[in-house]
C-alpha cells in the first residue's frame, strides 16, 4: 500500500511472466477522480477524455505523481474509465483505482472462457465477481491505447502536440485522432429537429470563419 492506493504491479508481472518495462493500465471510476487526486491532466487531451470516457479508450500521458511511479513507463501512466457500470461501481466503493490486465500468460491470448479461467488461473485470484447472464465474445477486442506526446517532448519531431496509437482495439484510432485534432461539440434540443440542427450549422459556419478548432 502506497499513500491511499493499493498496488500489486510486481505480482501481476510475475504471474503473467511479463518484463517490468511494460506498463499496466490504471482503472479509475470517473474523470473527476484525476482532479480529486490532484493529478494534472494536459489541457490538450481534456476534450478527448470528456468525449470517450467512460469507454474503451486508454490514454497515456505524463504523470509525475510518485504513487504511480511503479506503473509509469518513461514517466507516463495509462489511465482509463471503464465502460462497464458495475466495474466503475466496484472501484468507487473500494475507493481505490484498480490495475487492469487481461488474464493470460504473456505468450498466450487473453482467456475469456470461464471454465478454463477458473481452472487454469484459479490461484491468481482471492475474489471474483461474475455477473449473471454476461458472456464475453471470443472476438472481443481490447481497449485502444493512445499516448499523448506534447510538443515539448524531446522525441517529438513535429513541434506540435501529437496523439500516437500504441494499440488499436475496439475504438478505431482514426476517429480518436480526428477528435483530438478537432473535438466535437454536440448540440441537443427537445426534439432534435429544428433548434439543434440550426445551432450546429451556425456554429460550424462561424467556427470556420474564425478558425475555431472545434466541429459541431
Amino acid at each position: 500500500r502506497e499513500g491511499n492506493l493499493w498496488v500489486t504491479s510486481e505480482g501481476i508481472h510475475k504471474l503473467k511472466g511479463r518484463s517490468d518495462n511494460k506498463g499496466l493500465i490504471l482503472l479509475i471510476p470517473h474523470l473527476d477522480w484525476l482532479s480529486d487526486e490532484k493529478i494534472p491532466v494536459p489541457k490538450r487531451i481534456m476534450p478527448l477524455l470528456e468525449q470517450y470516457w467512460p469507454g474503451n479508450l486508454t490514454v497515456v500521458f505524463k504523470c509525475d505523481d510518485p504513487r504511480f511511479s511503479h506503473l509509469a513507463v518513461d514517466g507516463k501512466v495509462a489511465f482509463r474509465v471503464p465502460d462497464d457500470a458495475l466495474l466503475r461501481l466496484v472501484i468507487e466503493m473500494l475507493d481505490e483505482p484498480l490495475i487492469s490486465t487481461s488474464v493470460n500468460m504473456a505468450s498466450l491470448p487473453p482467456e475469456n472462457d470461464l471454465k478454463r479461467l477458473t481452472g487454469m488461473y484459479a490461484n491468481w485470484f482471492d475474489y471474483g465477481i461474475v455477473p449473471a447472464g454476461v458472456s464475453v465474445d471470443y472476438d472481443a477486442q481490447p481497449s485502444t491505447i493512445v499516448e499523448f506526446v506534447s510538443s515539448r517532448e524531446s522525441k517529438n519531431q513535429s513541434g506540435l502536440d501529437e496523439l500516437v496509437c500504441l494499440r488499436e482495439g475496439s475504438i478505431p484510432f482514426h476517429g480518436v485522432k480526428k477528435s483530438f485534432a478537432k473535438p466535437t461539440i454536440l448540440f441537443v434540443c427537445t426534439a432534435n429537429i429544428c433548434r439543434s440542427p440550426m445551432a450546429e450549422k451556425l456554429f460550424n459556419h462561424y467556427a470556420r470563419q474564425v478558425d475555431l478548432p472545434y466541429a459541431g
